[in-house]
């Protein structure tokens, strides 16, 4: 089983741009394995493998170390910024560790 490191990151800036982050995957405001909540208190999170995800109808439980796990596993199939279809990624987020299911 694939074990990814991730990391909890502020709310990203609303209103941003595909040119406002040139160091990251296709110019978004956050990387594979970033975590946050939303300015509307909802989590959303990156996948690994750069699927972006949001976690409403997930079970989110924060950690005093401010990691978090999600509840039921997470599936995704998210098109990425500007492009059609997109990466498929499922497994889980278990403080702050992201964990793919075998395919």
């Amino acid at each position: 089983m694939n074990r990814t490191p991730g990391r909890r990151i502020p709310a990203p800036p609303t209103g941003w741009n595909d040119t406002d982050f040139p160091d990251n995957p296709n110019g978004m405001p956050w990387k594979p394995g970033d975590y946050w909540k939303n300015e509307r208190g909802e989590w959303e999170a990156c996948t690994p493998n750069g699927a972006h995800a949001t976690l409403r109808g997930h079970t989110v439980v924060e950690h005093g170390d401010r990691t978090i796990t999600v509840v039921p596993s997470i599936e995704v199939n998210s098109p990425r910024h500007g492009s059609q279809g997109g990466p498929y990624w499922h497994g889980y987020l278990r403080g702050g560790i992201w964990e793919e299911c075998p395919q």
